[in-house]
């Protein structure tokens, strides 16, 4: 009995260059458009501290 190891090379895919999540026909989606963010301190932290800093003083 002999023994047969026989090596063979991976095997290499090119990745398509329009990009894996890219539409086929190259068209752009518009239905994926990113939230617009607001940098702030937030108002209505601001508020609710006013609030309990009242509501303190009153006491």
């Amino acid at each position: 009995m002999s023994a047969q190891n026989q090596r063979t090379s991976a095997k290499i895919f090119q990745f398509p260059a329009r990009g894996r999540f890219a539409p086929a026909n190259g068209a752009v989606q518009q239905d994926h458009a990113l939230p617009t963010v607001e940098i702030g301190s937030g108002w209505y932290h601001e508020e609710a501290m006013k609030e309990e800093q009242k509501a303190k003083a009153k006491h």
